[in-house]
């Protein structure tokens, strides 16, 4: 590269790097996985990124190439002792042709990779091919493949081949090029490549070409500005891009839209119908249907990936949506939109404090080093009665009051409303003098009481009597205890929470008897801890009660009979903490727990669990933490802050991975195609049929689901018929070890699920033959019956000659 190239390069790195910096609307922190050489990953310089047909990701470093399952990755590297490996370590392009990949590298030529054999081959030509870089592939329709290629007096030319079916021989590393053709233009200058069904596009000189792939005839066309490279949407269009400007061809209609900031990169995601647009440290989102006519601005974009590790070079959008990009040696960098769901206020705070959300949909919250209720970000400012406040919460009745009880002096709890008009202001009600309270509860009833709970006192305030009546409960419990939550039933039967037991509020005579719950050891038909965090009325059936312990899990309790069931670690439920209860519109319950976010659709039993793999700041959540918005919001206080989320947002990812057997292990030793043990001809990935001795009949077989959201949390379920029940084995690891075979014929089948559970349904399949030992093979039976037969055989002549002799001696003895 010239000095004034390199040059203007550092000048236009340098600007993209310092235009990352500016800012952007306010939204969601992206959720960034990053991969780099201690994942296994070769190196962290990322020249080139694409997936082939059965799903594998493959990465071009500056130290090899990468396959990678989700799992683990598998690289391939130049063996000079090996004429079948790699012929550079530098790969800078990628192209899938069906069972083979073409590899382009840095200064040693193009290869073609046989994915069954895992054999490169060096691609070679009668007519001779150009030496230098093959920066870019691609294959069209007809098969043949276009190649930008930089050769090594600067120039860069397009070249165009054909490739025979298969290798020159068998037994040597080359495959031909039967037609090579190439385009050489005046400017010695093209940038990038693209293709549509008829024509190949691409940069020259920095203008927009386009070459006829049958005929070869060339036309250039003039743009705004000077471009940098090209790529086609799947609706055909052609679209292209400068320093600060991006274009759109459509047809023979063009579209250019100026931007107030530098590009780096540019592709289309087809899954989301949007533009990507790569600066030097992150990723913009917009909308292609609604890009304004005249210019882009960074504020009009939605940021979906940030980098603080080094400046990215390639981006590449995968199969289900997944955005990948590769950086200057900081690895290879995610972003998975469907983990863009949760969002974190007061990050690094813990918010174990009642959440308080208003009828006008404002949230505040209390932290501890504050006695002031604080607004919490888009949310709008929260109006309030009084400040400052030790701890406070809220409740709207059925007519759409707002009630609001306060701790502010240590000394009383002042009780506040709010009528529903919006445009109203929060009214004194009453103050009552319980002395210090380290929490109490607020509840409203279906006749609109206000009901609170605090120490060994349940409140009643009749807001038409304007009346407040006191019942103590202070009867079923001994010591000091935390009062944690409270909720009423049917019948106006009410339920406290407490640390030492959940208190049966009875109605009678004109006010309440109290009753005590508390753990019965080995008794199921009980609450499972004493502890109660939180207590929430089935929002479908109101006289199920569903209660959330500090160590027992998740019970319902059908309140009409007394009968529970529980969900806990023992059954399969994520955690035995549960803090806080919240329902969505189709009545399915959100939980915070230790571990993570809880989701369980009570009408099928069906339960997720998201955690810092999903986007959560953290798994640990707090007591008290909790509340829903009007809009259906749901807030769940943590260690690290606040979260909120939208149950709408969790939809299934309906996309069903691939399946693929990926590595096999005898007897404790991985087996690779063409090893010394002589046990895959091809590999495993492609193997349908596998034999295996007798002295190999332990074996382990790994396997991958190729989708890469949240890879650890992809599901598998597989058996081995003939040796065990059909689909016996349910799980998220990737490998299934089967010890001591006895001789037979087996099939190994698995099926997998993406991180949302949707199952791909097909099964990928090996059948095992594990031969018998020597002794017990047919041709040793074959032996042993001729072995018995000749045996009896000596044994009846050696009788018959017996008998013989025995006659002839009787015979001379009766002649003598």
């Amino acid at each position: 590269m010239p000095f004034l190239q390199y040059i203007r390069y550092g000048l236009f790195v340098l600007a993209m790097a310092l235009c990352a910096t500016l800012p952007l609307a306010a939204q969601s922190d992206p959720i960034l996985d990053r991969l780099t050489v201690e994942d296994g990953l070769s190196q962290g310089y990322i020249s080139c990124i694409t997936q082939d047909r059965e799903g594998f990701l493959w990465i071009g470093t500056r130290n090899g190439l990468n396959r990678y399952d989700g799992r683990e990755f598998r690289v391939f590297f130049n063996d000079p002792l090996d004429p079948y490996s790699i012929s550079g370590n530098i790969p800078l392009s990628i192209a899938d042709w069906g069972d083979y990949l073409l590899v382009g590298t840095l200064g040693n030529g193009l290869n073609v990779f046989d994915k069954k054999t895992q054999r490169f081959y060096r691609l070679r030509s009668k007519q001779g091919l150009p030496e230098g870089n093959y920066a870019e592939i691609k294959v069209d329709q007809h098969n043949r493949v276009w190649c930008r290629v930089s050769l090594r007096n600067g120039q860069r030319i397009l070249l165009r081949l054909v490739l025979a079916g298969q290798p020159v021989q068998t037994d040597t590393p080359y495959w031909e090029a039967t037609e090579v053709q190439i385009w050489e233009f005046g400017q010695l200058e093209i940038r990038s490549i693209c293709q549509t069904e008829a024509f190949i596009w691409g940069i020259d000189g920095g203008k927009l070409f386009q070459i006829d792939k049958n005929t070869g005839s060339v036309r250039k066309l003039d743009m705004k500005a000077p471009l940098n490279s090209a790529f086609v949407a799947g609706d055909g269009s052609v679209w292209f891009y400068g320093d600060t400007g991006i274009g759109k061809l459509n047809g023979t209609r063009q579209t250019w839209w100026d931007t107030d900031f530098f590009i780096n990169h540019a592709l289309y995601d087809e899954q989301k119908g949007s533009l990507l647009i790569i600066r030097a440290r992150d990723v913009l989102q917009f909308d292609a249907s609604t890009l304004k006519t005249a210019s882009l601005q960074v504020s009009d974009g939605q940021r979906l990936l940030s980098s603080d590790f080094g400046v990215i070079l390639t981006a590449f959008c995968d199969a289900s949506g997944i955005i990948w990009t590769g950086t200057n040696g900081y690895g290879l960098l995610k972003h998975s939109p469907r983990l863009h769901r949760f969002k974190t206020y007061f990050k690094g705070k813990s918010v174990y404090r009642p959440v308080l959300t208003d009828a006008q949909n404002a949230v505040g919250v209390l932290l501890r080093s504050e006695r002031k209720i604080l607004d919490v970000p888009d949310t709008g400012p929260m109006q309030l009665p009084a400040q400052p406040v030790i701890f406070s919460r809220i409740a709207i009745d059925g007519n759409g009051n707002q009630w609001m009880v306060m701790e502010r002096n240590d000394r009383d709890l002042e009780l506040y409303k709010r009528p529903a008009n919006p445009s109203a202001a929060w009214e004194f009600v009453l103050k009552y003098a319980c002395g210090r309270v380290t929490n109490f509860t607020l509840e409203t009833d279906t006749e609109n009481n206000v009901w609170i709970t605090f120490m060994q006192q349940l409140i009643k305030y009749d807001p038409a009597k304007k009346k407040l009546k006191h019942f103590d409960f202070s009867g079923v419990l001994d010591g000091k205890y935390n009062v944690k939550a409270l909720a009423g039933t049917p019948g106006g039967f009410w339920w406290i929470g407490t640390d030492k037991g959940l208190v049966q509020a009875i109605p009678w005579k004109d006010g309440f008897r109290f009753a005590l719950l508390r753990t019965i050891p080995e008794e199921h038909r009980n609450i499972q801890n004493n502890n109660i965090n939180a207590l929430m009325a089935d929002p479908v059936d109101p006289a199920v009660l569903w209660i959330g312990t500090l160590g027992g899990g998740l019970s319902r309790l059908d309140t009409r009979n007394m009968q529970f069931r529980h969900y806990n670690i023992r059954n399969g439920f994520p955690d035995n903490v549960i803090y806080g209860i919240l329902t969505d519109e189709n009545h399915t319950l959100w939980m915070s727990s230790n571990r993570g976010i809880i989701c369980l659709e009570p009408a099928t039993g069906t339960v997720k669990n998201f955690t810092v793999k999903d986007g959560l700041p953290t798994n640990e959540f707090n007591v008290w933490a909790y509340a829903r918005r009007v809009d259906g919001t749901m807030l769940f206080g943590c260690v690290e802050g606040l979260v909120a989320f939208h149950p709408r947002d969790f939809i299934d990812n309906p996309f069903a991975p691939g399946i693929s057997i990926t590595g096999l292990e005898v007897n404790n030793r991985r087996i690779a195609v063409g090893d010394s043990s002589g046990l895959l001809q091809q590999s495993i990935e492609f193997t349908r049929r596998l034999k295996l001795p007798a002295s190999g009949n332990s074996i382990t077989i790994y396997f991958a689901a190729l989708e890469y959201t949240i890879p650890s949390k992809n599901g598998f379920r597989y058996y081995l018929k003939g040796a065990e029940p059909e689909w016996t084995h349910s799980t998220t690891d990737n490998k299934a070890s089967y010890l001591n075979l006895a001789p037979g014929s087996y099939t190994f089948l698995v099926r997998a699920c993406n991180s949302d559970g949707v199952w791909n349904e097909t099964p990928a399949a090996l059948e095992i033959t594990i031969l018998p030992p020597w002794y017990r093979s047919k041709w040793a039976y074959a032996a042993y019956a001729l072995l018995l037969l000749s045996l009896a055989y000596g044994v009846l002549r050696f009788y018959l000659h017996r008998q013989r002799l025995h006659d002839k001696l009787a015979f001379e003895q009766r002649e003598a």
